[in-house]
């Protein structure tokens, strides 16, 4: 049998893994997943957890022994049916998504937090159900936000754009040099309007999907 050397152990870890947009190594991908600000459990079609993210703060404790444990056997029994249902759910189609929200060890004013906990189908290109996701997030700071703090530290009250100081070129395209070009308004959720305008891209993207997303949104 041929023993793995250092070099190709260490070229292992380099190589990319090819996604459906970009490419990762392993070990960036580790990253990411653990400096989420979210807690994520993924469980396969089988109902055995597969993984989770090993986060410094993580809000529930999970232990690597429930890797390939049924799921409905990392529950307390009284939450057993619930659970059980929403795999159900998810694998016959009848819905794609659960949600939710507890208030966990007290008052907010006393220290307790807001917890927010959502389930997500995974399906494939076909449709097929493949796991779920279940992803948690403590809240309490989100929920106690104010105003508007912009990405220079100045704060206000209002609706921040989605793109900034943009110029565009020709046949509509971004490009540098050319005067800013104002965009339909998109009404935010207090009400006020903000144009947008159209960014150029220092990799030479046109952003069209950035774009469409903008919008798609005017309408709140």
């Amino acid at each position: 049998m041929h023993a793995v050397s250092p070099a190709e152990s260490a070229a292992d870890v380099r190589r990319l893994i090819p996604l459906q947009v970009g490419a990762l190594t392993a070990p960036q991908i580790a990253l990411l997943l653990t400096h989420l600000p979210v807690d994520v459990t993924f469980v396969d079609e089988h109902d055995e957890v597969r993984f989770y993210s090993a986060t410094k703060e993580r809000i529930f404790d999970r232990q690597p022994a429930i890797i390939g444990r049924k799921v409905q056997q990392c529950h307390p029994p009284a939450s057993i049916h619930r659970v059980q249902r929403i795999l159900d759910d998810f694998s016959n189609r009848r819905r794609d998504t659960a949600e939710f929200w507890i208030q966990s060890g007290g008052p907010e004013s006393q220290g307790g937090k807001f917890l927010h906990i959502r389930y997500f189908a995974l399906r494939d290109e076909q449709g097929n159900y493949r796991g779920t996701l279940e992803v948690t997030q403590d809240v309490t700071a989100i929920r106690n936000l104010e105003g508007r703090t912009t990405p220079a530290g100045g704060r206000g009250l209002g609706y921040t754009p989605l793109l900034a100081t943009i110029t565009e070129g020709a046949a509509g395209w971004p490009s540098a040099g050319r005067p800013a070009t104002a965009r339909p308004a998109v009404r935010g959720p207090d009400g006020r309007s903000t144009f947008l305008q159209r960014q150029a891209c220092p990799c030479g993207s046109k952003m069209t999907s950035m774009w469409q997303s903008a919008q798609s949104k005017r309408s709140w």
